[in-house]
């Protein structure tokens, strides 16, 4: 109710404490229980300071006062710290109540990521809204799916802007139009987040041209010959910078033509975009904005539901926050609560700015760090392998010690790093997670979903033959390719070598549903063994079974029965208590998605749903995390999370920091289009390109992005942490030395080198 403004009181100071002491605040945590009114307030203070349990304690006291609040969290990871965090509130307050009516408090806070909120407020008001009403917040592969629908025009030329015979089609990208349409979906993902309109986008590029070449490419000649940015350049950027006028007239040209062909799929992107249940979060944010500024009746009803809201991790926080505040504050008022970090910021160069300078900011509540940090030991190993075994030799006397696996966590920089190091650490025989956005075992997955996919559609080829691979079936290669030949071509006399090759090149001149009909009606059964044919058969009676006992089910049906019927469930049960769990998560995570896909008047068959999957197009959950082992998980992604023991490895040359890589196309308000791929003789950069980078110092931000994620990693280490890595780098890029700057800023000494190799069978500790 926007009327607590009449019932804020000043707390007297004895009430605060008291207040403050129940919920066991600090006392410099304590000063956010007085917030009230349009107060726009910032609550910082380093790593573990209690910056999200004082959001959690204001949260709950919300609750109590009967305001309506919204809690927004940068990361996945931090929407589940937050609301244990807010549980463990309630259950302070008053034990009772925590258990009695749960569900009314969670009414009262909705706590999740921007895009989350944007997207629930939307589909409340779908019609107005001009979106889906059943609208959800997809992964980045979402804005592929929409581009690819949007580019229809283009793909057939049938596009006005073709008609001119002075469009020149030999353009960046246009001879791979998958990669041109992936790298388009990546541009207009920055534009949303930089609230960019096509018409903006088209008025930008124009200027932006004139900006960096002139008339003609006067000015780029003048710009390229700067001696200070000559200093700045790479060897490829030198070369790049060396263009003649000649070549900067093709490379303007082709900008120029690019640009036109671009605002045009933009308008057609985000006109798809609105029948689209599934969109990024930049085109979701983008998309609430357009309706919050467009429609006051649409604003006052999102004002209406919010009374607070309070921002976790607001370093890196969604560009279009300050937006969204702004329009839910005019002329209500909202209580604004920010909590961050400045120096944790670590996702800046995914396009996440701080929120923490917003205008109009009350006060600021500063807390200092509950415990002196202890300094993070930093090993330097010669190799990835003896990296592998120093950490495990690590991990392992932990355990060894009595921690317990879920205290532990191996951080990398991406995702897939930390994947990797998961399963390496697995041969030491430790109990090891894979990362939370990752699958336990996806091959497993994906036969069962094959699986499903033939049970409603048994012709369908491509599954069938992952069926038939799979431990289901266990079928050889040599005995599938049999069944790839018609029946009559095993009947012709042939010799031995012959046969083989038959065997060898069956796949490539068979016709696709060849092999579901031997399969399936056991056509070629007198060609392979008497085994083999008798697994065939057991399986066809099996299949037939399962039809009809799935026959009125919806694919998630399917999917939980063939789980079991499959002997899926039954080996999972067989695996060690943490895996065990991991694998039923998963399948969870799954059987949600099939729900979500299968709703409303879209529903996908399975088969689809498959494909949508193996392209990470389909929204999906992050697995919650396993008790009895350690966690892995990228840096960003784990943003909030805390353990007693962390380890940051992978930091190495071109692993961590990792390569720079810019964007094949992006956008600046001053100077337009920005086009990597030149179309011209000569260098593989165009001179824009090379220029733009090192004028704005880009590789410089990033390395400095790089240096705040190592340090934000280890803060998460709460009794201990340590930083390892293998190699050194050359000498060119010792700025680049992750590891040595880290250990001159702790001891001014260089990184360790541990050169203990342990054996295999030594390190698996109590796990």
């Amino acid at each position: 109710m926007h009327g607590h403004a009449v019932t804020a009181r000043l707390r007297e100071s004895a009430s605060l404490h008291a207040d403050a002491g129940r919920l066991r605040l600090s006392q410099a945590q304590a000063p956010v229980l007085t917030v009230c009114g349009a107060e726009i307030v910032v609550v910082t203070g380093p790593p573990g300071s209690g910056k999200t349990t004082a959001l959690a304690a204001y949260a709950q006291q919300c609750e109590r006062e009967g305001r309506n609040t919204v809690v927004v969290c940068a990361h996945e990871e931090g929407v589940s710290e937050l609301r244990d965090a807010l549980e463990q509130m309630r259950e302070d307050w008053d034990p009772q109540a925590a258990e009695t009516s749960p569900a009314a408090a969670a009414t009262m806070t909705a706590v999740g990521m921007l895009a989350d909120h944007a997207a629930a407020w939307m589909r409340r008001s779908y019609v107005s809204a001009r979106v889906a009403p059943d609208l959800c917040v997809g992964p980045p592969a979402a804005a592929e799916a929409i581009v690819a629908r949007a580019a229809r025009g283009l793909l057939d030329m049938s596009w006005p802007i073709f008609a001119s015979g002075a469009f020149n089609l030999d353009l960046p990208h246009l001879s791979r139009p998958d990669a041109f349409l992936r790298e388009a979906a990546s541009l207009f993902t920055l534009l949303q987040r930089s609230r960019v309109s096509p018409e903006e986008f088209e008025a930008g590029c124009a200027s932006g041209m004139t900006a960096f070449y002139g008339r003609d490419v006067e000015r780029a000649a003048i710009l390229l010959q700067d001696p200070q940015l000559r200093e700045r350049l790479s060897k490829r950027g030198r070369e790049a910078c060396r263009a003649s006028n000649a070549a900067l007239g093709v490379q303007r040209a082709a900008e120029r033509d690019v640009a036109a062909i671009l605002a045009q799929l933009y308008r057609e992107y985000l006109t798809v975009a609105t029948a689209a249940p599934i969109r990024t979060a930049e085109d979701i944010l983008d998309a609430a904005l357009r309706w919050l500024n467009q429609s006051e009746d649409a604003a006052a009803s999102v004002r209406r539901r919010v009374d607070c809201m309070l921002v976790d991790d607001a370093e890196d926080a969604e560009p279009a926050l300050g937006a969204i505040v702004a329009a839910l504050r005019r002329p209500a008022d909202l209580t604004v609560v920010l909590a961050g970090w400045e120096p944790a910021a670590v996702a800046g160069f995914e396009g996440r700015r701080s929120a923490l300078e917003m205008t109009s900011i009350s006060r600021r509540i500063q807390l200092p760090p509950r415990e002196a940090a202890s300094a993070p030991r930093v090993a330097r190993l010669d190799d990835e392998r003896t990296e592998v075994e120093w950490l495990a030799k690590e991990i392992g006397a932990l355990l060894d010690a009595g921690e317990r696996p879920e205290t532990i966590a191996l951080l990398c920089r991406t995702e897939d790093a930390a994947f990797s190091y998961a399963r390496s650490l697995r041969a030491y025989g430790l109990p090891v997670s894979v990362p939370p956005d990752a699958f336990e075992d996806q091959a497993e997955l994906l036969d069962l979903l094959s699986l499903c996919a033939i049970v409603e559609d048994p012709l369908d080829p491509e599954h069938l033959l992952r069926v038939a691979a799979s431990p289901l079936l266990g079928l050889s290669d040599a005995t599938i390719s049999r069944l790839c030949r018609e029946p009559a071509d095993g009947r012709q006399l042939t010799l031995p070598i012959a046969d083989a090759q038959a065997d060898l090149n069956a796949g490539k001149s068979a016709h696709p549903m060849t092999f579901a009909k031997n399969l399936l009606l056991g056509e070629a059964d007198g060609f392979v063994s008497e085994e083999t044919a008798d697994v065939l058969g057991r399986f066809r009676l099996k299949l037939a079974a399962w039809r009809m006992d799935c026959a009125a089910s919806a694919p998630v049906g399917k999917f939980a029965h063939l789980m079991k019927a499959g002997g899926f469930h039954e080996r999972w049960q067989q695996s060690p208590a943490h895996y065990r769990s991991r694998l039923l998560d998963d399948a969870n995570r799954v059987a949600e998605t099939l729900v979500s896909a299968t709703r409303g008047d879209e529903a996908l068959p399975i088969r689809d749903i498959i494909m949508k999957l193996e392209e990470e197009s389909l929204p999906m959950r992050r697995a919650r995390r396993t008790s009895g082992a350690v966690a892995t998980d990228g840096i960003a992604q784990a943003k909030g999370c805390r353990w007693r023991h962390v380890f940051v490895a992978g930091v190495a040359h071109e692993r961590f920091p990792r390569i720079y890589a810019s964007h094949a196309m992006a956008f600046s308000r001053a100077f337009g289009l920005i086009i990597r791929e030149n179309v011209a003789r000569g260098a593989a950069q165009t001179a824009k390109f090379a220029w733009y980078y090192a004028k704005f110092g880009a590789k410089a931000m990033y390395l400095e992005e790089e240096r705040r994620a190592l340090r934000y990693g280890l803060s998460r280490g709460v009794a201990g942490s340590a930083a390892s890595g293998f190699g050194s780098a050359p000498r060119w890029a010792s700025d680049q030395d992750l590891l040595a700057s880290l250990a001159r800023e702790h001891d001014g000494g260089e990184a360790s080198t541990a050169n203990a190799p342990i054996e295999a069978s030594a390190a698996g500790g109590s796990g």
